[in-house]
C-alpha cells in the first residue's frame, strides 16, 4: 500500500511579499488617474453636484479591481496554512483588537474634535443638497472599497517583514502600510494629518494581528475604524 505525502506549501520569499505589498500601494494611485484624466470629463457630463459622486464609484471601481486581482494570492488563500500564524491566546487577542480599535476611532475625535461620520455628512450634504442620498452611498462604496486595499497591502506587507525579519507577532503590515499610504497623507493632508494616518495605519496592522491575519475579520476590523 503506498502513501503519498503532500508537499510543504511554498510560503514564498521577502522579494515576492515586497513585491505585492509595492502593487497594492500603487493600486491606490488609480485615485490619481481620475483626478487627473476623468474628473473633467465627468464634471462635463453630470454636472458639478454630481461629480463626486461618480469620482468616488469610479475610484472604488478600480480599487475594488486591482485588490482582487491581488487577493487571488497567498497568504487570502482560504488553503494557505500561514493565513493564521500562530500567536497569543484568544483572549489577549480580543484585548490587543479592542483597545486598537478604541484607540484609532478615539484619537481621530480627539484630534479633529468631531466625530468623522456625522462631519462628514454635513459637509457633504452642504456640498451637493438635493444629491446628499446617493451621493452619501457613493462615500460609503469608496470608502469600502479602500479599505480592502488597505487590507490586501496590510496582509502582503505582514508576509514581508516575517519573511525578511521574522516575528509574526510584529505588526510589520502596519509599518508598511504606514511607509507608504499613510507617509503619502503628508503630502495630501499635512504633517498632522500624515502623522494621523501613519498612526492609523500602525494600529490597523496590530488589528490584522489580532485576528491572525483573517481577511473577513481584519476587512470588518480595519473598516469599522476607517469608517467611524
Amino acid at each position: 500500500m503506498s502513501t503519498s505525502t503532500r508537499p510543504a506549501p511554498d510560503l514564498g520569499t521577502a522579494s515576492r511579499w515586497r513585491n505585492l505589498a509595492l502593487y497594492a500601494f500603487a493600486v491606490f494611485g488609480w485615485e490619481l488617474v481620475v483626478g487627473l484624466a476623468l474628473d473633467g470629463a465627468i464634471r462635463g457630463a453630470v454636472g458639478e453636484r454630481w461629480a463626486p459622486a461618480v469620482h468616488w464609484l469610479v475610484t472604488a471601481a478600480g480599487w475594488l479591481a486591482g485588490a482582487l486581482l491581488l487577493l487571488r494570492h497567498a497568504p487570502w488563500r482560504s488553503d494557505d496554512p500561514v493565513a493564521a500564524p500562530a500567536g497569543p491566546g484568544r483572549a489577549r487577542r480580543a484585548a490587543y483588537a479592542a483597545a486598537a480599535l478604541v484607540l484609532a476611532v478615539g484619537s481621530r475625535a480627539a484630534l479633529t474634535h468631531e466625530w468623522k461620520p456625522l462631519a462628514e455628512a454635513v459637509r457633504l450634504h452642504d456640498d451637493v443638497g438635493s444629491a446628499f442620498a446617493p451621493s452619501l452611498a457613493a462615500l460609503v462604496v469608496y470608502y469600502l472599497a479602500e479599505v480592502l486595499v488597505i487590507v490586501t497591502l496590510l496582509g502582503y506587507g505582514q508576509r514581508w517583514g516575517e519573511a525578511a525579519r521574522g516575528r509574526s507577532d510584529v505588526p510589520w503590515g502596519g509599518f508598511v502600510l504606514a511607509a507608504t499610504w499613510g507617509l503619502v497623507h503628508v503630502l495630501l493632508q499635512g504633517p498632522a494629518g500624515g502623522a494621523y494616518a501613519m498612526g492609523a495605519a500602525v494600529l490597523y496592522g496590530v488589528l490584522h494581528r489580532a485576528v491572525r491575519g483573517r481577511l473577513g475579520l481584519t476587512y470588518a476590523l480595519v473598516a469599522t475604524a476607517f469608517v467611524l
